[in-house]
């Protein structure tokens, strides 16, 4: 079908030329001229209103099938093609989701993980990403910044990959879920004390007693061995305490 779209104004629809940009007063779409037909005015620069309405007659019956459409509407249209098609991307990172296997030992499998990509925010979200509707590829992605305490030493990767595994199953999607507010930081500050029971603190810096904010200080973690020796504990803690507090099944 085709499709033409014409310009809005009170007395009707008006088109404009194509190459002057003037509005002509012919009130109908652009149409193939039969040999002979007076389109806009008759011969001698007067305009007939009586031709006009031959005119779009003619056309009428030369465009059965022809669709018009204003602008109004085509905006409709797209914001309506848009918003399809945005959950129609939903519904796909979903069903890809529900396709990664579930591991039956997620603390084991997370540092298993670790040891691969030597990313323990990654190791943590992939994990339990799939379970909670997100696919693998895009949990590595969502989490890939949060290493080495967001690569300045701060909050282990461990802890904030499981932070994000939290806030993926409890956290609020209505602005006014205090019930959910109040759930999240309760798993939140029991996540704090259990991991901070095991290895008395929850910064990179801290709990590889090196600078992590500076290359000299990731240099002397690995020189120390530590992301191998240490870290991998970190990545299975922070999910054995994530399966204690409800994150399991």
């Amino acid at each position: 079908m085709e499709m033409r779209l014409l310009d809005d104004f009170p007395g009707g629809l008006r088109r404009r030329q194509p190459l002057t940009g003037k509005v002509s007063d012919d009130r109908v779409w652009p149409a193939k001229r039969e040999p002979g037909r007076a389109h806009n005015a008759v011969a001698g620069g007067t305009d007939s209103p009586t031709r006009h309405r031959r005119g779009h007659m003619d056309t009428d019956k030369n465009h059965e099938g022809c669709c018009c459409m204003n602008r109004r509407e085509a905006i409709r249209l797209s914001v309506a093609a848009g918003v399809a098609l945005a959950a129609g991307g939903m519904t796909a990172i979903a069903e890809a989701a529900t396709k990664d296997e579930s591991p039956a030992d997620k603390p084991e499998h997370a540092r298993q993980q670790f040891l691969k990509s030597m990313n323990c925010s990654q190791a943590l979200l992939e994990t339990y990403g799939p379970d909670l509707g997100l696919p693998v590829p895009q949990a590595r992605r969502v989490a890939a910044a949060f290493a080495g305490g967001m690569g300045m030493g701060s909050e282990c990767g461990a802890v904030t990959g499981a932070y994000m595994v939290i806030g993926m199953k409890y956290g609020k999607t209505a602005e006014s879920d205090s019930r959910a507010d109040n759930v999240t930081f309760k798993r939140l500050a029991e996540f704090n004390r259990q991991f901070k029971a095991h290895h008395k603190y929850l910064t990179c810096s801290e709990l590889l007693e090196t600078d992590m904010g500076t290359p000299e200080g990731v240099k002397t973690a690995a020189g120390q061995g530590y992301f191998t020796s240490r870290c991998p504990a970190f990545v299975k803690t922070a999910a054995e305490i994530l399966e204690k507090i409800g994150m399991g099944g």
